[in-house]
């Protein structure tokens, strides 16, 4: 029997190839709207895009998210998430096939290390870990693992105790959860609340997911907490087919005060995507996934949140 002889090449993006692309994202098995070049690009002044795709007889069969820094190759910096995007063509040989020349690739351009961010199950519309099995074929360590609360609104799991009285209070308080366009009161809320806490910033600002928004309009979503005309708290969501993520979750003073949050995810969780596979709430790790916030956690876990993970691998070249 004569083996199957795979010949892949590699192109670097360039913006002629956008139509393509995109209509690949389309039609993946892994891809979400973060992948579209008018998501990727709107940060292009910050990192050096080396995003690759893969073709076999000129056919398209994977796209890889890719910048460089300094000799790094990282997957995606400007990313969450961001390995091999691939479609349901993809085969466990092919995809060990798209590492090999992409290892060849990156020794090419004088790149020493590659940080290989994968994409987290979640997000799969249909089963997609060749790429984990590659990454150990080919030497890859584990770096990072980051702990996601995730909601599984099906699963119609019992609220503890404490959250569901704290639910109720708020509720009495004629509070009120609606989607707002109101980017700009939102972020000074999380700027005011990420600076109290943690002494830091968002990574975006209000200018940025407004124009973002405007994009995706069916993708990133605000939802807030109002009292009578305030708001009070709210948060980020980013939708794709199965997952409603939630980024930036914050409140006022007064809306911590008063339950803003909880009601809030409550509301998400019955009402809004309760027909979703999944409400994720984010991670609840810091120090590259060594440190867990064990009192975040607890409360996201008091929705009845189970833990999803995010896995970074690197190599050393």
């Amino acid at each position: 029997m004569i083996a199957e002889i795979i010949v892949l090449n590699i192109i670097r993006y360039n913006p002629s190839w956008k139509q393509r692309w995109d209509n690949f994202i389309s039609e993946s098995k892994n891809a979400t709207f973060l992948f579209y070049r008018d998501y990727m690009d709107y940060h292009s002044d910050r990192f050096q895009d080396h995003s690759l795709m893969i073709t076999e007889d000129d056919h398209l069969i994977a796209l890889l998210p890719l910048n460089k820094n300094n000799e790094s190759f990282i997957s995606h910096e400007g990313l969450t998430y961001g390995g091999f995007l691939c479609n349901s063509a993809m085969k466990q040989k092919r995809m060990n096939n798209c590492f090999d020349v992409f290892l060849n690739y990156a020794k090419e351009e004088g790149v020493r290390e590659i940080i290989y961010k994968a994409i987290p199950g979640i997000y799969h519309t249909c089963l997609t870990e060749e790429d984990l099995y590659s990454l150990f074929i080919y030497g890859f360590e584990l770096h990072r693992r980051d702990s996601s609360a995730t909601l599984i609104p099906s699963c119609k799991v019992k609220l503890r105790k404490d959250r569901k009285a704290k639910i109720s209070r708020a509720g009495k308080m004629n509070l009120q959860i609606k989607q707002s366009k109101d980017f700009s009161d939102y972020f000074k809320i999380v700027d005011f609340r990420l600076q109290s806490k943690y002494h830091a910033r968002a990574a975006h600002n209000a200018k940025e997911i407004e124009l973002l928004a405007e994009k995706f309009p069916e993708n990133i979503k605000l939802f807030a907490c109002y009292q009578n005309t305030e708001m009070i708290g709210g948060t980020l969501i980013y939708e794709s087919k199965n997952v409603a993520h939630a980024q930036y979750i914050a409140a006022s003073n007064a809306g911590e005060q008063m339950g803003a949050i909880d009601l809030l995810i409550y509301h998400l969780l019955s009402e809004v995507y309760k027909e979703k596979k999944y409400l994720d709430l984010g991670k609840s790790t810091e120090q590259e996934g060594r440190w867990l916030n064990e009192n975040l956690m607890s409360f996201k876990e008091s929705f009845g949140a189970k833990i999803s993970i995010s896995d970074f691998y690197r190599i050393k070249i």
